[in-house]
């Protein structure tokens, strides 16, 4: 378990699954993988947004299982985006199964404290639900501020 401030968190299984999308991103088993220059510029959130946009028509469709494998990359793609630019935070993803309730709860997401010591947190997949229900280009880059 990775140290991170405010924890531990004995349910966080957000390494297991950033490893996990990490490798599917860089092996290419995810499908815009070799396609493109990735290079966590907050710049190549444009393309995200286009590929998302031709792929998603609809927002149910972004938490769909079959789904899941695009979903997970381009949230955890976005995720490091910000992480990057905002020089600091960490990743959390609590899976409490026979909860639901939260809306962090089974959801990765980013995490970071301000130079106001504020906290600041971002889901990833939600932006993605946004972006497909709003149609908004700058929907993933918009992220950065709120983040």
């Amino acid at each position: 378990m990775t140290e991170k401030p405010g924890g531990p968190y004995p349910l966080d299984i957000s390494d297991a699954w950033c490893d996990a999308q990490e490798r599917a991103f860089s092996t290419g088993s995810w499908p815009h993988s070799g396609r493109h220059d990735w290079d966590f510029s907050p710049e190549s959130l444009d393309l995200l947004e286009e590929l998302l946009l031709e792929e998603f028509a609809d927002p149910s469709e972004v938490e769909s299982p079959q789904h899941a494998a695009v979903i997970g990359v381009a949230s955890w793609y976005i995720g490091e985006v910000y992480l990057r630019a905002k020089g600091g935070g960490y990743w959390l993803y609590v899976d409490i199964p026979e909860r639901n309730d939260g809306m962090y709860v089974g959801r990765p997401y980013v995490y970071r404290v301000d130079e106001w010591e504020r906290t600041r947190s971002i889901i990833p997949v939600g932006r993605i639900r946004w972006l497909i229900a709003a149609r908004k280009p700058g929907t993933l880059l918009e992220g950065i501020d709120l983040f």
